[in-house]
């Protein structure tokens, strides 16, 4: 069975969302044979999430990291990396939720039969089951401004730069994937 370390940074987020995100990570890797969930404290001054991230230190696959500075979402998945021992390692958002073990088995399965992939960029849906199209293409200067602003005759070319009509509907390899959900 596969190891998996999960590196999850936080910024004053509510309590209940930390409960829920390990309530979602215990149950979503059962199949797996160690299981070390890094949560990454990057609000310094928020001493009630501090106190309230000490709860979990009873917990043996669950380590808080509390950095002194805030240098960002990057810096602190970076963080994590000297303590990295996994066969597989996951980063996301604090807002990610996993549906079930299945889609854990399915990822590191994925990778199991093709060594030469490093990266997974999973599907993300919204609560509602829609897609959330953030896989993106190259930006130009052009797509950048077009994003932001609906001009005639430029749908064609916004759905083109999100990988539409059928980049979400097989696997891939991606020019630009979001760095809410990876798993190496």
């Amino acid at each position: 069975m596969a190891s998996l370390s999960i590196s999850i940074v936080l910024y004053n987020n509510k309590a209940d969302t930390v409960d829920g995100i390990i309530k979602n990570i215990s149950n979503v890797t059962r199949n797996l044979s160690k299981v070390d969930l890094f949560l990454v404290n990057n609000s310094p001054s928020n001493v009630q999430m501090k106190q309230y991230l000490e709860k979990y230190s009873s917990l043996r696959w669950v380590h808080v990291i509390s950095p002194k500075v805030n240098n960002g979402f990057g810096s602190g998945n970076n963080l994590v990396l000297p303590y990295l021992r996994s066969d597989y390692h996951l980063i996301m958002n604090p807002d990610i939720f996993i549906k079930d073990e299945n889609q854990v088995d399915m990822m590191v399965s994925y990778l199991k039969k093709h060594p030469h992939v490093g990266l997974l960029a999973p599907l993300i849906k919204f609560p509602n089951g829609e897609v959330q199209h953030l896989l993106k293409r190259k930006s130009t200067l052009l797509d950048m401004a077009i994003r932001f602003v609906e001009l005639p005759g430029t749908k064609k070319r916004r759905d083109w730069f999100v990988n539409l009509p059928d980049g979400y509907e097989h696997t891939h390899e991606a020019e630009n994937v979001p760095g809410s959900f990876l798993f190496f």
